[in-house]
């Protein structure tokens, strides 16, 4: 009975934090013990730290802007299809008068934006102007009707009808024009690369001109297509063109 009541008692531990290391007291006895470091957290990510600031700014779905280059001037007078047709020069026809030397070419207003006016694109005096045969041979024809631009006088807007009399289709149909250097061309894009046999339709394309010096107009043309299993290819001059289209 005595052996039991004086059994060791269990040690009794104390444990006290001051400073930087842990005191652990057993039964008075004291050991330091090393504080558990815990490794510091490690810096934000680079693309973290992005996405913050992206979130600062209204969200993640921004996006770089990125410089567009710079869009390429259009041809003055035909650029690389006065090349490939030659300079015009018909016989007899009088000499274009130079530009005046104040006035540089390359400063004439933009036609091409004639198509983002609000006001109406063509005079109505337009219906006054009378349409041309501009090609006839072997059974393609080219006409050539006038409107004039509302918005730059010095506009003239050609359409062309192309038709074709025989009994097969032309195919692969292209239709090039150049104009003398005091002239600006703008070719757009044609209806169709078929022109139907026996006239049952055509193929259309508009020309814009600038001729900001009321010049006569002269036209030098190409025509490229595929008929009875042949390439063709021939060229025309067009000097007929109305006063009207042009003054």
């Amino acid at each position: 009975m005595r052996s039991a009541l004086l059994e060791r008692m269990p040690v009794m531990e104390k444990v006290t934090t001051n400073g930087p290391t842990e005191i652990v007291q057993t039964n008075g006895e004291t050991e330091p013990a090393p504080l558990e470091t815990k490794p510091p957290p490690s810096g934000p990510q680079p693309t973290s730290q992005a996405n913050d600031l992206l979130d600062l700014l209204g969200g993640n779905d921004i996006t770089p802007v990125i410089p567009t280059a710079p869009t390429s001037k259009p041809a003055s007078a035909g650029g690389e299809l006065l090349d490939l047709l030659g300079d015009i020069n018909l016989t007899g026809a009088p000499s274009a008068a130079p530009a005046p030397a104040s006035v540089p070419q390359i400063s004439q207003p933009p036609f091409l934006l004639d198509g983002l006016s609000s006001q109406p694109l063509f005079n109505d005096i337009a219906t006054g102007i009378p349409s041309i045969t501009a090609y006839s041979k072997n059974g393609l024809k080219i006409e050539f009707t006038f409107e004039r631009s509302n918005t730059n006088p010095s506009v003239t807007v050609i359409t062309i009808q192309a038709s074709n009399s025989t009994e097969l289709d032309m195919t692969d149909f292209v239709f090039q024009a150049a104009v003398p250097k005091t002239f600006q061309l703008q070719l757009l894009s044609p209806s169709s690369s078929i022109v139907p046999a026996f006239n049952t339709g055509t193929i259309t394309q508009v020309i814009k001109v600038l001729n900001p010096q009321k010049q006569q107009l002269r036209m030098r043309i190409k025509l490229t297509y595929n008929h009875k299993g042949s390439a063709m290819q021939d060229l025309a001059e067009v000097n007929n063109f109305p006063p009207q289209s042009w003054q």
